[in-house]
């Protein structure tokens, strides 16, 4: 038997934090991808929630500016499929997301190649 505390007409049970992740799937080398999540919550049972990217796997290292922020940074070293996990937690129960990232090196720029080879031309 299972009791549910009924205040103001309502029923007050603590249900765990929805992770939305919304972070890039794509990121560069050596360049710091934006990471995003909404994370809703009853606001039970304090109303604080704690948050936590981690690196589940891949070919190299992830640096988080600020790992316990939903919307924070990462580094990624290595080409590579990376696999980082978001987790969220109302101090009783908690909600975890996997988000796999393809890296590659960034794209280098044509352009100012192709000026220096003009100069060479002319030169």
């Amino acid at each position: 038997m299972s009791l549910l505390l009924l205040i103001g007409g309502a029923t007050s049970a603590n249900t765990a934090p929805i992770i939305t992740v919304t972070s890039p799937q794509n990121a560069f080398t050596n360049v710091a991808s934006g990471l995003g999540a909404s994370v809703i919550d009853d606001g039970l049972p304090s109303g604080t929630l704690t948050h936590l990217w981690t690196f589940v796997s891949g070919p190299g290292g992830v640096t988080f500016t600020d790992a316990t922020d939903p919307a924070t940074n990462a580094v990624f070293d290595t080409v590579g499929v990376y696999v980082i996990n978001l987790t969220s937690s109302d101090s009783v129960l908690s909600d975890s997301e996997n988000v796999t990232v393809n890296v590659s090196d960034p794209p280098t720029s044509g352009g100012d190649h192709w000026i220096k080879w003009l100069n060479c031309i002319w030169h």
